[in-house]
């Protein structure tokens, strides 16, 4: 997994300190179990003035539109402190990036990363399902077997899935079995199907 896009605190729970550089900050909290009070104490020791949200039942409309609101008291050195578990940091994540925020000026506290968002490259649905990269489950839309990549967009702030035996020969059979009667082969032998 050297060459990912998958972050570690996608992968595990796992906690960015919040540093003393940010000018202002603003913690968002899915987390119904616990509270993010590691930042807090930081973000009250460096004197950063800081505002916390807590969401923890909020649609993913809803962390979108947070997001949104937030972004209009955005300055200049501010940070945007995501905790809670995976899916729902996804989705804050990449409505901030889409508003312009850096990845610099987002954090990330991972509490549980059992459930990912996933989404389906044959028919872009994206669903919530309980698994991990590697593993093989149907596509919540289209019933397609999707694998679970080593993806992570984001953009759409969820992994990837594709067909899981997409590469399987040969995927379907030939239309005509003379010789050169398939397209690919015609193709192959120089002749436009």
């Amino acid at each position: 997994m050297a060459h990912t896009s998958v972050p570690s605190w996608a992968l595990r729970p796992q906690r960015q300190p919040a540093g003393p550089e940010a000018a202002r900050a603003w913690v968002l909290t899915f987390d119904r179990e616990s509270a993010p009070e590691t930042w807090i104490r930081e973000l009250t020791s460096a004197d950063v003035p800081h505002d916390v949200l807590r969401l923890s039942d909020a649609s993913a409309e809803e962390i979108t539109d947070s997001v949104t609101r937030l972004t209009a008291e955005a300055t200049v050195g501010g940070r945007l402190l995501l905790h809670g578990p995976v899916a729902e940091v996804l989705t804050a994540r990449a409505a901030a990036l889409d508003l312009g925020f850096l990845d610099g000026e987002i954090l990330v506290w991972t509490t549980a990363v059992e459930t990912i968002p996933l989404f389906c490259v044959h028919c872009q649905h994206q669903f919530l399902v309980q698994a991990r990269i590697d593993d093989v489950v149907p596509c919540g839309a289209c019933g397609t077997e999707l694998v679970i990549y080593y993806h992570l967009s984001r953009r759409q702030g969820s992994f990837m899935g594709f067909k899981h035996n997409a590469e399987a020969w040969p995927p379907h059979k030939p239309a005509d079995s003379t010789p050169g009667g398939h397209p690919r082969a015609r193709m192959t032998a120089g002749v436009a199907a």
